[in-house]
């Protein structure tokens, strides 16, 4: 555990030397390029775990780095810690639940990439950007905490932690608004086109709960500090 959050601190400063290296060495074109700092949370859901709404709640931060290609249009490459999963208190279908429900922990290393085009006018002083693209994660730990005393019927979660894949792939989109050059607020949605887990002898029951598939959709709330 401690390794991998040291290598995730070391690639987060590598990103932000380069960044910063790159604007000392092109002042002149100062706007061209930026940094930006952002955090905020994660409510998450899984695809695929026979249960609905955006439960869980994690931690969502790192850096984006920008690229202005026009005044309205710029390209975003971010690097992120992204917590994920799903969590669940009770439930009832498939028989009684079990006394503490269930929760499914994933913590990524994200690599989100950006286009952004701002639909504000020129002499606003708030600007509004819509934001669509694709990221690319990898899974850097995992916990999953089942019923604590499940029913005979209850699938166990804790069974195929093994098998979850390690990288995913996702599409997003969104929206930010700067209501000053230095201070922004995201929100954005995340789907995933990968599944992180799949069952390739899945037979479905009406008795028994089965899983086919697992993958990841959360939503983000968050600040940026621009530099």
């Amino acid at each position: 555990m401690i390794k991998r959050s040291v290598i995730l601190t070391l690639l987060l400063l590598i990103q932000v030397t380069a960044l910063v290296a790159q604007g000392r060495t092109e002042k002149k074109e100062r706007s061209t390029f930026g940094l930006s700092i952002l955090g905020g949370v994660n409510l998450s859901q899984i695809d695929g775990d026979n249960f609905q709404g955006y439960r869980n709640v994690g931690f969502y931060a790192g850096l984006r780095g920008i690229t202005k290609v026009s005044e309205r249009f710029e390209v975003y490459i971010e690097l992120l810690y992204s917590q994920k999963g799903s969590k669940f208190e009770s439930r009832e279908r498939f028989g009684r639940s079990g006394d503490n429900g269930r929760h499914i922990k994933l913590d990524y290393a994200e690599v989100p990439i950006l286009g952004a085009i701002r639909v504000t006018g020129d002499q606003s002083s708030t600007h509004v950007w819509l934001e669509a693209g694709v990221s690319i994660a990898r899974l850097i730990d995992s916990r999953v905490m089942d019923s604590s005393e499940p029913s005979d019927t209850e699938f166990i979660f804790e069974a195929i932690e093994k098998d979850y894949d390690k990288s995913d792939f996702s599409v997003i989109a969104g929206i930010t608004v700067d209501p000053t050059s230095f201070l922004g607020f995201g929100l954005r949605g995340t789907w995933g086109v990968k599944k992180f887990y799949e069952n390739e002898f899945y037979m479905p029951s009406e008795s028994r709960e089965t899983v086919e598939f697992l993958r990841n959709y959360s939503i983000s709330f968050y600040a940026l500090y621009h530099f």
